[in-house]
């Protein structure tokens, strides 16, 4: 429901663009594209209700939006990685709305068709001054998209305003390998952080990998049976992007037949990493190691929902263009 126009005029928020909110976006299914050109851009509406069925209306649905996003930074070496956020306002002393990025429901490694589930979520307490606040990260030569979706109660009758934002993140190079077998753990680094480790390519996409390979790991599998993360794969020369975060990490990359977890969530679309772990000045530390070499490296996520990134070569770069 799409009354912002009184709310807009009284921010003080710059913005390229406002986007209103149309009925009927309930759910998925139904959810209103939005494409988002840069930071700053807005969404403009109002929600009433938490509905996602089909015979809800503007008095009792949620407000679901697809939302598209630019690509990141295309140079050499970036990956196309910014890390983004949605935050949602309202007018002072108002609040009372709820902010979820949604995603697929994975059980026995296998998507669950049409599945809704929250990936992460800010709740903002009624009659509060503080802003809902969702946080992800997009990669990858691709546009990355993602669903979000607003809920209220018949307390909520004001607009809201989601605001995005975007950051370049630049990864911490960790060195060079040889080409062949090697291993990211968690294992045996002096904490005890259920942990989740995902690496791309030097494009910032999925690496190549026959079916039940996917380069992530989750957990360790039986018999050692572990919350900690080992990825054990080969590795041709080139550049590879390293992510690393208290479980669990949000990606469309399916899981892997080596991960102890079977059940999890899966991004409904590629480009986008979200983190469900809300904890903060969490222990990651890990080692990588292969051909005789080790890297090891303390290693602490500080931030609710952050990611830290890593990039690291295998075999000898290639010479840079004349």
């Amino acid at each position: 429901m799409a009354l912002a126009t009184v709310f807009l005029a009284s921010q003080a928020v710059w913005a390229q663009t406002t986007i209103d909110e149309v009925e009927p976006n309930h759910s998925k299914a139904t959810a209103q594209p939005v494409t988002i050109q840069a930071s700053g851009d807005r969404i403009a509406g109002s929600s009433l209700g938490t509905s996602t069925s089909a015979s809800s209306n503007w008095t009792t649905s949620a407000d679901a939006f697809l939302v598209t996003l630019p690509r990141g930074p295309q140079a050499a070496g970036s990956f196309g990685l910014a890390r983004w956020t949605a935050t949602l306002t309202t007018a002072p002393n108002l609040g009372g709305h709820s902010l979820s990025l949604r995603c697929l429901q994975v059980i026995n490694r296998a998507v669950v068709p049409g599945s809704d589930l929250t990936a992460q979520v800010s709740v903002v307490p009624l009659r509060s001054n503080s802003p809902g606040v969702v946080t992800w990260y997009a990669l990858g030569p691709v546009d990355p998209r993602l669903y979000l979706r607003v809920t209220g109660s018949s307390l909520t009758p004001e607009p809201y305003l989601i605001t995005f934002a975007s950051s370049p993140v630049t990864p911490t190079h960790l060195g060079q390998l040889p080409p062949g077998p090697i291993t990211i753990t968690t294992a045996g680094q002096g904490h005890s952080t259920n942990t989740h480790i995902i690496v791309f390519g030097s494009d910032g996409a999925p690496v190549p990998a026959p079916v039940g390979q996917a380069f992530a790991n989750d957990d360790i599998p039986a018999p050692l049976a572990s919350s900690r993360a080992t990825l054990s794969r080969t590795y041709p020369q080139g550049l590879y992007l390293l992510a690393i975060a208290p479980s669990r990490m949000i990606s469309s990359l399916p899981i892997a037949n080596d991960d102890g977890l079977t059940s999890s969530s899966q991004a409904d679309f590629p480009g986008v990493i979200v983190c469900d772990s809300s904890a903060a000045n969490v222990n990651v530390s890990f080692s990588i190691s292969g051909g005789g070499v080790t890297i090891a490296r303390l290693a602490s996520r500080t931030d609710a929902y952050g990611v830290l990134w890593y990039s690291f070569q295998v075999g000898t770069p290639p010479p840079p263009p004349p």
